[in-house]
């Protein structure tokens, strides 16, 4: 069996939406863990009676899609708020990475000019190094050891 390592960002998530009232079913697919250890997690907090109805609030905008707070929707025909703070939408997409749409046209194949082995970085084309500690030994004047196998 494979354990899944659930940050504290995402058990506090969790314990946040239970509380304000979001289902099990719901609550999985928000914070991206399973239904074992939402029930675990919040197996002693009962929800709020009055936001029963947080699960379409939030697929209508009208809660952030992290905590679950009210979102006021400015006037006009731009995009529809998600999230309720800078803060909110940056930790949601921490958890959902693999939900970020990628262009593949942004995606570049690069040779690290400390080792010389090719990676590929998205978004930055004039990247030099495959790592930070390749930048660092470059830097620093430290010699490759291509001695490995």
């Amino acid at each position: 069996m494979q354990k899944i390592d659930i940050t504290e960002i995402q058990k506090d998530q969790a314990r946040r939406l239970r509380a304000k009232g979001m289902g099990y079913t719901k609550l999985m697919a928000v914070t991206g863990i399973s239904k074992g250890v939402a029930n675990k997690l919040c197996k002693n907090i009962v929800p709020a009676l009055e936001d029963k109805t947080l699960d379409e609030r939030m697929e209508h905008g009208e809660a952030c899609m992290y905590c679950g707070d009210p979102i006021a929707q400015p006037p006009g025909s731009g995009r529809r708020r998600r999230f309720c703070s800078t803060f909110c939408r940056r930790e949601y997409w921490k958890i959902h990475r693999s939900e970020l749409k990628q262009s593949p046209e942004a995606f570049h194949t690069m040779l690290c000019a400390y080792c010389g082995k090719t990676f590929e970085v998205y978004g930055r084309y004039n990247r030099k190094y495959c790592c930070h500690e390749h930048y660092l030994l470059h830097r620093n004047g430290a010699k490759v050891d291509n001695s490995e196998p």
